[in-house]
C-alpha cells in the first residue's frame, strides 16, 4: 500500500471512531403555514387543501420562521417539513379546475418523487477518479482496490443526505468498526459542487452533535457525473474488484438495512 494511501486510510479510521461519543439528532419538526404540529396531525390535512411541501428549508425561510415561532423550530433547518396550504380563495380555483386537468401538481403529502438517472449500474466497474479529503489528503478510487468501498455523494443543502449522515454511525460505522480498523471497508462520503468553506462548517456542526468522519470535495461535481445525475443521497457499494455491487438513492430506514445487508455479503466474499 502506498505512503499516501496508508495516510488517508489511517485519518478516516481516526475520524470515523470518535463515533463511540452519542449522537444528538435533531428532532423532525412539522410545520404546516405558521403553527407546529405533530406528525399524526399531518394525516388530518385535506389532500386537496395543501399547496406544496417541503423536505427542509432554505436559511431566509428559516430565519422567518424562527421569528414567528421562536425554538419550537428546532434546531436544524434541514429537519424541518413545512407544508403550504391554498388559501381559501386558491382552493375555490383549484376545486372548480375540470376533472380532466392534468393532475401532475396535484398536492400530495408525499413528496414528489424524481427520475432516478444512473450513468453506472450495478454491475459496472466503478469509475476512477481522484478527490481531495478536507484534511488535505488525496485518495484515487482505483488506488483502493481489494477493499469494499462505499462511495456516498451528497450536499450541506440536501437535507435527505444530513439525516443520513445522522444514521451513517449506527448503520455503518458502527458495525463494521472492525473491518474498517484493518482497512478492509473504506467509507467515502464526496460532497457535490461545493466550496471547502462551506463544508467544513458543515461538518463542524455535525462534529458538535457526535456525527464525525472526514469527507471529500467534489467541486465541479465532475465525480458526481461520472456516477448518475439523479438526487443525492446517492450510495455506491463497490466490491474488492472495483464492481459496483449495490447502489441507492434517497434516504429511506430500507435503504440503509439494505445498505447493511450488501456490505456484510461483499466483505464476507
Amino acid at each position: 500500500m502506498n505512503k499516501m494511501l496508508t495516510v488517508v486510510l489511517l485519518l478516516l479510521t481516526i475520524q470515523t471512531f470518535a463515533q463511540d461519543q452519542p449522537i444528538k439528532k435533531p428532532k423532525t419538526i412539522y410545520i404546516v403555514g405558521d403553527s407546529v404540529v405533530s406528525k399524526e396531525h399531518l394525516n388530518l390535512i385535506p389532500m386537496g387543501s395543501i399547496k406544496g411541501m417541503s423536505n427542509g428549508v432554505t436559511e431566509e425561510k428559516y430565519a422567518m420562521l424562527k421569528e414567528k415561532l421562536g425554538d419550537a423550530v428546532g434546531i436544524d433547518r434541514r429537519f424541518i417539513v413545512y407544508i403550504e396550504q391554498y388559501s381559501p380563495g386558491e382552493q375555490k380555483v383549484a376545486t372548480a379546475q375540470p376533472t380532466s386537468a392534468p393532475t401532475g401538481n396535484k398536492p400530495s403529502i408525499t413528496l414528489p418523487s424524481r427520475k432516478i438517472e444512473y450513468v453506472l449500474k450495478e454491475n459496472d466497474a466503478a469509475a476512477d477518479f481522484t478527490v481531495e479529503m478536507l484534511t488535505g489528503e488525496k485518495v484515487k478510487m482505483s488506488d483502493l482496490k481489494g477493499k469494499v468501498v462505499l462511495v456516498n455523494f451528497w450536499a450541506t443543502w440536501c437535507a435527505p443526505c444530513i439525516k443520513e449522515f445522522y444514521e451513517i454511525p449506527e448503520m455503518i460505522l458502527q458495525p463494521f468498526k472492525k473491518e474498517i480498523e484493518k482497512g478492509e471497508l473504506v467509507f467515502l462520503p464526496i460532497s457535490e459542487g461545493e466550496k471547502r468553506e462551506l463544508v467544513e462548517k458543515t461538518m463542524d456542526g455535525l462534529k458538535k452533535n457526535g456525527v464525525i468522519f472526514n469527507v471529500a470535495l467534489d467541486p465541479t461535481k465532475e465525480v458526481g457525473k461520472a456516477y448518475g445525475t439523479s438526487s443525492i443521497p446517492r450510495n455506491f457499494l463497490v466490491d474488492k474488484n472495483g464492481v459496483i455491487r449495490f447502489l441507492s438513492v434517497g434516504f429511506t430506514e430500507k435503504n440503509m438495512t439494505d445498505l447493511n445487508a450488501a456490505i456484510k455479503k461483499l466483505l464476507a466474499q
